[in-house]
């Protein structure tokens, strides 16, 4: 046996590993990419678990999330093997874009297979106060099941699919932790978070009323609510008011990422709007 689909069984495997390359998952992350795609994931297994791949996908697009080989076999073809697997399974799905955030790295298996550089993102820790805390006030309204489609409508104008499936999968998990803007009887912007045991994720996070005020709003509404004081987020290099946004408070996680595509291409909206993407594992 080499490539075989993961299970449950794998996620301590996957955890020891991603921790080990200070990649900072829980057991709750991996368990979602596996509840939402049971069939896109995969583990080297050839009496020794020696790698690993994940993947998603909603509407036509697949999203790769980790790509890891262990550390004694790099360099032998696994990676290649395990992400030539994925890739096949979600064109097998009917994919017509496939979707990774890469590392300097990782580039190189994925311009091997045909993927192509089309933005850069931030992946971002941040660390705020009490008092920080204290200071941000609530003023946005919680996002209501009735609010979700015309959400996902907004978020389809700037991703360029309808990811409706893992958008109502979040929210059901956390409505406590979604919140809206609303301008002239419309949603405006949102803003969905989700705890884990080490942190809180943030994204989405789109703000499409031009006011800087606005997305300032949503974040501050987030920050006065949640129980960890801290908050990461994938941050597009194109939207420069996120950055002073989140420029108070103590940076604890910092690396450039490149959305690579392979397909058609997402983020075809205007990338000034969109403050966050939903994550890195699942687009």
């Amino acid at each position: 046996m080499t490539v075989r689909t993961m299970s449950e069984a794998d996620i301590d495997f996957v955890l020891k590993k991603t921790t080990e390359e200070h990649w900072e998952y829980s057991r709750i992350e991996i368990e979602r990419i596996l509840d939402i795609d049971r069939s896109g994931s995969f583990v080297w297994d050839d009496g020794e678990l020696k790698g690993f791949v994940t993947s998603v996908h909603c509407g036509r697009t697949g999203v790769i999330g980790h790509l890891l080989v262990t550390a004694p076999v790099r360099g032998k073809g696994i990676g290649r093997k395990l992400l030539d697997e994925a890739v096949a399974y979600l064109e097998d799905q009917g994919m017509d874009s496939v979707i990774v955030y890469a590392t300097a790295a990782g580039r190189r298996v994925y311009d091997a297979v045909g993927f192509r550089v089309d933005n850069t993102v931030v992946s971002g820790g941040y660390e705020f106060s009490n008092d920080q805390q204290m200071a941000s006030v609530p003023t946005c309204p919680r996002v209501t099941p009735d609010d979700l489609d015309d959400i996902i409508s907004l978020d389809e104008r700037y991703f360029g699919d309808d990811r409706s499936q893992i958008i109502r999968r979040l929210y059901s998990e956390f409505p406590q932790d979604c919140y809206k803007v609303e301008r002239d009887d419309a949603i405006r912007g949102f803003i969905f978070g989700r705890r884990t045991p080490l942190m809180s994720d943030i994204g989405p996070w789109l703000s499409t009323s031009g006011r800087k005020a606005d997305a300032k709003m949503l974040l501050d509404t987030m920050i006065s609510s949640i129980p960890i004081k801290r908050v990461d987020f994938a941050l597009f290099v194109d939207n420069k008011h996120v950055f002073e946004l989140v420029s108070p408070f103590k940076t604890v996680k910092n690396y450039t990422s490149k959305l690579m595509v392979k397909g058609e291409r997402r983020y075809t909206g205007a990338l000034e709007d969109v403050y966050s993407n939903i994550a890195f594992e699942l687009g």
